[in-house]
């Protein structure tokens, strides 16, 4: 488990930049492919206190940083009147 954050939100914005050309640099252009809100759902992965919250046993150091982005998406999701779907990590004991 990392225990620094490779991230926080003095270097977020730098960081998405890199991270959005890298994947642009390795992706064919898809013009063809246009997001339909209506058509589509938003699913918010492992933003859990057990992974956010300093407190929590798994704590993602980074995480904190991406929090207000994830809310203000969720936000907009949910003005649009789309779905916004949460997964759940679902633990049955104490070392899982």
């Amino acid at each position: 488990m990392r225990t620094d954050a490779y991230t926080d939100p003095s270097t977020l914005d730098a960081r998405t930049d890199a991270w959005l050309a890298t994947i642009r640099a390795q992706t064919a252009p898809r013009a063809h492919l246009r997001l339909d809100v209506d058509r589509c759902v938003l699913i918010v992965v492992d933003m859990l206190r057990y992974f956010v919250a300093p407190q929590g046993r798994c704590f993602l150091p980074a995480a904190p940083a991406i929090v207000p982005r994830v809310a203000s998406l969720v936000g907009h999701w949910r003005d649009h009147g789309a779905p916004v779907v949460f997964t759940r990590h679902g633990h049955t004991g104490a070392d899982d």
